[in-house]
């Protein structure tokens, strides 16, 4: 009809639109997953680098470096999962970007 103003303009989006909006939520989502993840990563390393040497330990102590284990294994059960969300993200970036 003739005078109408194209779809985007002032109504809904256009699909061209929903895809440049929902790409650019896309790398964001990776930029923050990615920092997430580097932090995750680093924080894990810190743990499990903290060794707490085989000399004497009193029960306080042991328990002490079992729970560092423990979340040293939390934090890298973390990463992966991170990881995982990161190739989801570059999986739907990379089918919105196909010819």
């Amino acid at each position: 009809m003739e005078g109408l103003l194209p779809a985007g303009l002032f109504g809904d989006p256009t699909a061209a639109e929903r895809d440049a909006e929902r790409l650019w939520a896309l790398r964001e989502q990776r930029m923050l997953l990615r920092d997430l993840r580097d932090e995750v990563h680093l924080a894990a390393g810190s743990v499990a680098a903290a060794d707490l040497g085989d000399s004497w330990q009193s029960a306080a102590h042991g328990g002490y470096a079992a729970r560092l284990g423990e979340l040293a294994g939390d934090l890298c059960r973390a990463g992966r999962q991170l990881d995982d969300a990161l190739d989801a993200v570059h999986a739907s970036i990379s089918r919105l970007t196909a010819p």
